[in-house]
């Protein structure tokens, strides 16, 4: 089963290609077109940019995994005061009722219950049913009809966790994840295979360069120039303009200003500390993000999640991509894999393909976790 799965980025349209078979998940192809920072007419260069990638392929996939977008999604995490898991499924929703401004039966929600000492953890994602209808109208003008339709960051936990399966490569203390891409971000904690919080904020490579045009009168292309010369570890050499550095540096400060946010919610609620940070997207081959963010965190660690150090591919494929750049689209198509952490899907039921595989998300009901 060949599998095809989208991000529909801002900046790029990316999409990685893998095959499902027996006991082997493999990773076929990485595709990627880039679209202009000025776009009028986004439907159309969002088909344009989609039929190009499938005039790309040897065979039409089988299956197609794309997300909806974070704003028409809700997330919510309960804290349920039993273990036994069939009390657990009756009681999340009554919980969820109080907290939000729309109808349950007007909705999809999709969960994951993770069990605790003395209580349960529910890790909830909510989808009005006009905004998953809206979102599949507007693919389907794009040129895609996906069967697996999930949420914007749960590509990259699903390939954080997975790549943390084994005690060599086991990290301890929850860990932040961030996808930093040109318009947003996704943030994320996960502790051991529990995800503990998760949130998406307007930030991205697009602030960046918007500061650098404003400082330095540079048109927005030039200024996305300069900022893929910035290497942040040179900061204080002389061939690196002051005001290029200041610019940058007032760009940044707004996501660490939202990074710092959520680990003090993160440290309140749980009474837990970040042990360390991985980044991935587009933004996170900027020259020196990564120790700078840990610079500016008080020493927090904080390195590049490189998938290709975890799930093999072939030579020439790892030579010609940037792997943090297609770490979300690639743990979005591990959805098909037979040990995939998290199945989240919007698209079943009344909005199902009715295939044999349109409710594979039912699969996680009866796992374990600790």
């Amino acid at each position: 089963m060949r599998i095809l799965a989208f991000e529909l980025g801002s900046r790029s349209v990316k999409a990685v290609e893998l095959e499902s078979r027996f006991r082997k998940f493999e990773v076929l192809d990485f595709h990627e077109v880039s679209l202009p920072l000025k776009v009028s007419d986004p439907i159309e260069i969002y088909r344009e940019a989609i039929s190009e990638i499938f005039a790309k392929l040897p065979s039409h996939p089988d299956k197609v995994v794309v997300s909806l977008p974070a704003p028409n999604i809700s997330m919510r995490f309960l804290s349920i005061p039993v273990k036994q898991r069939k009390k657990v499924e009756q009681m999340y929703r009554f919980e969820l009722e109080d907290s939000l401004p729309f109808k349950l039966d007007e909705t999809v929600i999709e969960h994951e219950i993770y069990t605790l000492k003395d209580s349960s953890l529910v890790f909830t994602a909510i989808a009005p049913n006009r905004f998953i209808a809206n979102y599949l109208e507007y693919l389907s003008k794009i040129g895609l009809d996906p069967d697996w339709l999930t949420f914007e960051g749960m590509g990259l936990i699903n390939l954080f966790i997975a790549s943390r399966r084994t005690e060599e490569t086991q990290v301890p203390g929850p860990v932040l994840l961030l996808d930093l891409g040109h318009n947003r971000t996704t943030l994320s904690i996960v502790n051991e295979s529990r995800i503990e919080a998760f949130r998406s904020f307007n930030w991205g490579g697009s602030n960046i360069i918007k500061s650098l045009a404003i400082t330095t009168g540079l048109p927005m292309e030039d200024a996305e120039a300069e900022m893929q010369k910035v290497d942040l570890s040179q900061s204080g050499q002389e061939r690196i303009p002051t005001e290029i550095m200041d610019a940058v540096n007032q760009a940044i400060s707004l996501l660490l200003t939202e990074i710092n946010h959520s680990l003090i919610a993160y440290r309140n609620t749980t009474k837990l500390s970040v042990t360390s940070i991985q980044i991935s997207g587009g933004v996170s081959s900027m020259g020196g993000l990564s120790s700078f963010i840990s610079k500016q965190l008080g020493g927090l660690p904080c390195s590049v999640f490189n998938p290709t150090e975890y799930f093999p591919i072939k030579e020439e494929l790892k030579k010609a991509i940037d792997p943090p750049k297609f770490a979300e689209a690639w743990g979005r198509g591990n959805v098909f894999s037979r040990k995939s952490p998290l199945l989240f899907n919007f698209r079943r039921g009344n909005y199902g393909k009715q295939t044999s595989l349109n409710e594979i998300s039912n699969i996680k009901i009866g796992r374990a976790h600790v």
